[in-house]
């Protein structure tokens, strides 16, 4: 098995507020279209398609899909 992702599109979420904000799923699934899950490149981490959001104060993150 090979780790190499043969994803080629990505997301890329920022909050650029100092709160914590939640994104409503309905807000990126139109760019997300099937996908019910994308992973976070930085750590691996699953991200939910189907669930909402949530980013700290000044996050970004860069999601595969």
């Amino acid at each position: 098995s090979s780790d190499v992702c043969s994803s080629d599109l990505e997301m890329i979420v920022l909050n650029s507020t100092d709160r914590e904000q939640v994104l409503p799923s309905s807000h990126y699934q139109a760019l997300t279209k099937e996908s019910k899950e994308g992973k976070i490149v930085s750590t691996g981490k699953k991200i939910d398609f189907t669930e909402n959001l949530t980013l700290s104060a000044r996050q970004s993150l860069v999601i595969e899909f």
